[in-house]
C-alpha cells in the first residue's frame, strides 16, 4: 500500500464521520460518525510513517497530508455547527464557536522542562484529535455538554496558540 492511497481514505474516512456525526439523529449514528473519526486519525497517523519506513517521503505527500488534514477539519468544525444548530444553539453561536473551534495549533514546539514537561504533555494528551472526537461523539445529544465542550476546547485552544505566541515572539 503506498502512503499517497493511505492519505486519501483516511480522508474520506474523516469526512465521512464529520457528516455522520454532524447529522446524527440517533446515538448509534452518532457513534458511527466518531468511529469513522478515529479511523481517519489513525489512518493519517500511518501515511507519514509508512512514507518513512519505505523511503518514499515527498514534498508532494507531505502537501497531501497537510490538505486532507485541512479539508477534515473543515467538516469537522462545519459537523460541530450543524450539532450545535440542532440542539437548539443560534445560527451565530452556532457559526462562531465552530469556526473558532477548528482553529488549532500545534503547540508551537515549546521546550519545557520539569513539571512544566508534564503538564505541556497532559494539556496535549486533552487536546489531541482522539480525545476530541471521542467527547464530541459522546456529547452530540446533550445541548449543553456540546456546547461546554466545544467553548473549552475552544479556550484551550486560544491558551495553546497564545502561550506558544509568546514563546516564539519572546525578545531574545
Amino acid at each position: 500500500i503506498r502512503p499517497n492511497a493511505v492519505t486519501p481514505a483516511g480522508g474520506a474516512c474523516g469526512v465521512a464521520g464529520a457528516v455522520l456525526l454532524g447529522a446524527a439523529t440517533t446515538p448509534r449514528r452518532a457513534l458511527a460518525g466518531g468511529l469513522l473519526l478515529a479511523l481517519a486519525y489513525c489512518l493519517d497517523c500511518a501515511d507519514g510513517q509508512l512514507a518513512r519506513a519505505t523511503g518514499s517521503a515527498t514534498a508532494a505527500g507531505g502537501w497531501l497530508d497537510v490538505t486532507v488534514d485541512a479539508v477534515v477539519t473543515s467538516f469537522v468544525a462545519v459537523s460541530v455547527s450543524i450539532a450545535l444548530l440542532s440542539n437548539g444553539v443560534g445560527p451565530t453561536g452556532s457559526l462562531l464557536a465552530a469556526a473558532v473551534f477548528g482553529v488549532r495549533s500545534d503547540g508551537g514546539g515549546l521546550r519545557l522542562d520539569g513539571r512544566l514537561k508534564v503538564l505541556r504533555k497532559i494539556f496535549l494528551a486533552f487536546v489531541d484529535t482522539p480525545f476530541i472526537y471521542g467527547v464530541l461523539t459522546v456529547t452530540r445529544f446533550s445541548p449543553v455538554g456540546l456546547l461546554a465542550v466545544v467553548l473549552l476546547f475552544t479556550v484551550l485552544s486560544a491558551v495553546q496558540v497564545a502561550v506558544s505566541a509568546r514563546a516564539h515572539f519572546a525578545p531574545v
